[in-house]
């Protein structure tokens, strides 16, 4: 989906553009090549630049024409929508352990069931839920559990597993191409562009 789809949107205020894996950096920019794909961003002549006091952002509908433009002319990418998690918070299961998901996502369903929007791609298990706050709520912010599976030796593994819930100062991709090539899905087909209708 395009910025374009989102101008009627609740969720218009919260969207910012996220640099794709592979795009031209300019040569102003402090970002590398490794840390693009999840990044929001701004396309310049010279090539794209992190989107510098994201957090403070609020997009228009005016401004949608502008990002989805970003794309076209930053190499002829199909947009990638980020979303600013003020109002909303995302639940992040960094591992690939279909069982570490059930259990997590079991859990999420007996507490918010009904109220969660699923994000997954066809190449992982790795699965994330995205739910709205209560208009007025009290900020939450970033939290992070890491873990290894039970028999697993870190010295082997290496990094460690993570759960994360990404809250006010964070952001999230809720359309576009994740950085390992596949697009990102929805269960049911509900998504934050329609969850809201």
């Amino acid at each position: 989906m395009a910025f374009k789809h989102y101008k009627n949107s609740p969720l218009l205020p919260w969207l910012v553009p996220i640099i794709p894996k592979g795009a031209k950096l300019s040569p102003t920019s402090s970002l590398t090549p490794e840390r693009i794909g999840k990044i929001p961003g701004c396309w310049t002549p010279e090539g794209w630049v992190g989107f510098g006091g994201f957090t403070k952002h609020r997009t228009t509908a005016k401004l949608c024409d502008a990002f989805d433009r970003f794309f076209k002319d930053g190499g002829g990418y199909a947009p990638i929508v980020g979303m600013i998690n003020d109002e909303h918070l995302l639940v992040d299961n960094d591992h690939d352990d279909m069982m570490t998901n059930m259990i997590v996502g079991a859990t999420i369903e007996r507490v918010l069931w009904g109220k969660t929007l699923i994000r997954n791609r066809a190449n992982s298990f790795r699965t994330a839920w995205i739910f709205r706050l209560k208009p007025g709520s009290r900020p939450i912010t970033k939290r992070k559990h890491r873990f290894y599976a039970p028999k697993e030796d870190p010295a082997v593994v290496g990094k460690p597993h993570e759960i994360e819930l990404l809250g006010k100062g964070q952001q999230c991709l809720i359309e576009g191409m994740h950085p390992s090539g596949v697009p990102y899905g929805w269960v049911d087909n509900k998504s934050p562009l329609n969850a809201y209708e």
